[in-house]
């Protein structure tokens, strides 16, 4: 898929961290990088620019939006 419009955002995790961060949209484990896009809603961070999509054309579309506390405030440049 190739009309995903966000980008890349990378962690700085330590090697001790033992939380972890699931894509909201399809549950994989989120490691060291997230896609990051603005929705309506805010902006979000899934696992892949693929879950981008499958959230605007299946998941809001058919469920609505996400929770409020899933989205994040974007890191400012």
């Amino acid at each position: 898929m190739s009309d995903a419009a966000g980008r890349w955002v990378e962690f700085d995790i330590p090697w001790n961290e033992t939380s972890v961060l699931n894509c909201p949209v399809c549950g994989k484990l989120i490691t060291r990088r997230a896609w990051e896009f603005g929705t309506t809603e805010g902006t979000l961070r899934v696992c892949e620019p693929d879950c981008e999509q499958l959230y605007e054309l299946y998941f809001r579309p058919k469920h609505g939006p996400l929770p409020r506390d899933v989205f994040v405030e974007a890191d400012p440049k």
